[in-house]
């Protein structure tokens, strides 16, 4: 996945492998120490718990339904995480 590709936070998306659409709450997730693109959580539920959380990556999103929201501040974000991806 390329940073400069990354989804932002609040972006409702189609899994291939689900019938529920999910929204994005976190970008490079380490779950027993694997490290995905993306944490999510059923929409529209949202957060019930940890076990209502799914980890995937991004060739496993089938549709973008929204995008979520991206000012300032998220840009700044990206650029300096891209930095840093850069610099090992």
């Amino acid at each position: 996945m390329s940073i400069d590709s990354i989804l932002p936070v609040g972006t409702v998306v189609k899994l291939s492998s689900a019938d529920r659409r999910v929204v994005i709450m976190g970008i490079l997730p380490v779950v027993e120490d694997k490290t995905y693109d993306y944490i999510g959580v059923v929409y529209p539920e949202g957060y019930m718990g940890r076990e209502s959380t799914v980890v995937f990556m991004e060739e496993n999103i089938e549709t973008v339904f929204c995008l979520g929201f991206s000012d300032i501040e998220r840009q700044q974000f990206i650029s300096e995480l891209s930095e840093a991806v850069e610099n090992g």
